[in-house]
């Protein structure tokens, strides 16, 4: 896991540079809880790449007055959410909505994970949202997704039939997305 991050994580500040950004001017988010994947996902992030020993700025998305009081000094920027996977992308587009309440000036927004489902990588494009991550799950490579046609309609019915015996009610995860 660190691997695919760290790759991400450095095509990601090699664009943040090549288009003028300052490091400085670079927050990393975690969201959700302290024990969330996001959060632990930035925590992987900021030991193996050094964040802090290179002066990054690293931010818990409810830590309001922190998050504000740092905007507000650095006046522009871009906010980097952090995460291990983007599934439908409701989670993280609803706290980027969150944090955008909150913010003091002029901020970007990029989301750095290692895997994204092609569900959220379309919401995410039509945000203007960049996105830096090893892996697309796309929705050709989940051969249980009612859009993929990789078995027989039979064939397909009866694993899913399975599947909803083994994780009720569906089998199929979040919003029956076939990503397990």
């Amino acid at each position: 896991i660190p691997k695919y991050l760290l790759n991400s994580y450095r095509r990601l500040i090699s664009s943040l540079r090549e288009s003028g950004v300052e490091k400085e001017h670079i927050i990393f988010v975690c969201f959700d809880d302290a024990g969330s994947s996001s959060a632990t996902t930035l925590n992987i992030l900021r030991d193996e790449a050094h964040l802090e020993n290179q002066e990054f700025h690293l931010v818990d998305a409810r830590d309001l007055d922190k998050l504000s009081s740092l905007t507000f000094s650095l006046g522009d920027g871009v906010l980097v959410y952090v995460d291990d996977f983007i599934g439908s992308g409701k989670q993280l587009t609803g706290n980027m909505s969150f944090v955008r309440k909150h913010l003091q000036g002029n901020f970007a927004e990029s989301v750095l994970a290692i895997c994204i489902c092609e569900e959220a990588a379309g919401k995410l494009e039509e945000l203007g949202v960049t996105m830096a991550s090893e892996i697309c799950h796309r929705i050709q490579e989940r051969p249980l997704h009612e859009n993929c046609s990789l078995f027989l309609p039979k064939e397909k019915s009866r694993l899913i039939n399975l599947c909803s015996k083994v994780a009720p009610p569906c089998g199929l995860g979040m919003l029956k997305m076939a990503t397990m």
